[in-house]
Order: C-alpha cells, then structure tokens, then sequence
C-alpha cells in the first residue's frame, strides 16, 4: 500500500487517515450510555416512535428483533454483567417508515419464579454469583 493514497478494491476502500480532515462530534453522552442499564418497566405492543434522526424513509418495511436484558436488577441486586439479566425480545417493526416497538419478557420457570419473590435465585453464567447466604 502507498501510503496518502485511497486504494479501492472491489470490496473496500483503503485510506490514510492522516491526509484526511476528521470531523469531531460528541458520540459519548453518560446518560444515553447508562439508560442501556435500568430495568425495562413494562411490556409494549405496536408503540409508535418517534424518529430522531435521518429521513427519506417512507419506502422502509420490515423487522428488526432484538434479544437482550430486560431486568438486570431485582430487589435491590443487581447483576455484573447485561447477559445475566433476565432476558427480552424486542421488536421494532417499520410499516411505511413509520418504526413501532413491541417488547415481551421471556418468561421461563426461572423468570416467573424471581419476578413472584422479587429476588434473583438462579445464578448467571457471566459473572453473576448466588450470594452464599443463598446456598444455606
């Protein structure tokens, strides 16, 4: 490679970001970042959203899923890592253009079990333990 030059194949471009002017733009904002970590209250069916940023859309139809945490604190315990968290399938389904959010809980025997005494009893497989008191 030569460097200073853009090189193009017929799968990539290669470039030298030295020669190039990057444009400098706040991509960290704590409170987003943190809201990713808060338990999600309630389910939701075919809630509209409100688009934030971009556009020309009108012509965008389909689905995106998603499978993540749902509930990562119970009864004031938390879990170490997002994966521990109690899982949750989360819809956004374009129609139009128009994007709508719907969310379920996956509501296993261990879920239904913790969800009725408000505490976690299963132990998470990345990183959260049982407190020993719990094996007693």
């Amino acid at each position: 490679m030569i460097f200073g030059e853009d090189r193009q194949s017929e799968y990539f471009v290669v470039t030298n970001l030295q020669d190039k002017k990057i444009e400098e733009f706040k991509i960290f904002n704590k409170e987003d970042w943190s809201s990713a970590y808060q338990n999600v209250e309630k389910e939701l069916t075919k809630e509209p959203l409100t688009i934030s940023k971009g556009n020309n859309i009108k012509n965008l139809n389909g689905t995106l899923l998603r499978n993540g945490p749902g509930i990562l604190e119970r009864g004031g315990q938390w879990v170490h890592h997002p994966f521990d968290g109690d899982g949750m399938i989360t819809s956004i389904k374009f129609e139009n253009g128009q994007p709508f959010l719907t969310n379920r809980f996956v509501k296993t025997k261990g879920y239904l079990e913790e969800e009725k005494i408000d505490k976690f009893i299963y132990r998470g497989v990345f990183g959260t333990q049982k407190k020993w008191r719990d094996f007693q």
